[in-house]
């Protein structure tokens, strides 16, 4: 996809690792547009959610080093793909 094509909402799936689990989370977040205040590439964590038999999807996003959160969003940010037609070159 490229830059431009990746504003807006998107979930990553990851896996995450603490002391006592390894929980497969889907990430959800919106890459909003840039702005003069806000360069490109800005984010909002939407939530982090993982799915247990018998209860359906639960909202985990606390119970994770949101840093690290942040870190695997921005490199699926960075990762994303150029195409020429993102700075209105035809």
């Amino acid at each position: 996809m490229g830059v431009s094509s990746i504003i807006g909402k998107h979930v990553l799936s990851a896996e995450l690792d603490c002391e006592w689990a390894t929980c497969d989370v889907d990430i959800h977040y919106e890459v909003l547009a840039a702005e003069e205040s806000m360069p490109f590439g800005a984010f909002e964590l939407l939530k982090v959610v993982t799915r247990i038999a018998g209860v359906g999807e639960v909202n985990v996003t606390d119970w994770f080093n949101q840093s690290y959160i942040e870190e695997l969003v921005r490199d699926e940010i960075d990762g994303a793909d150029y195409h020429w037609s993102d700075h209105g070159d035809m």
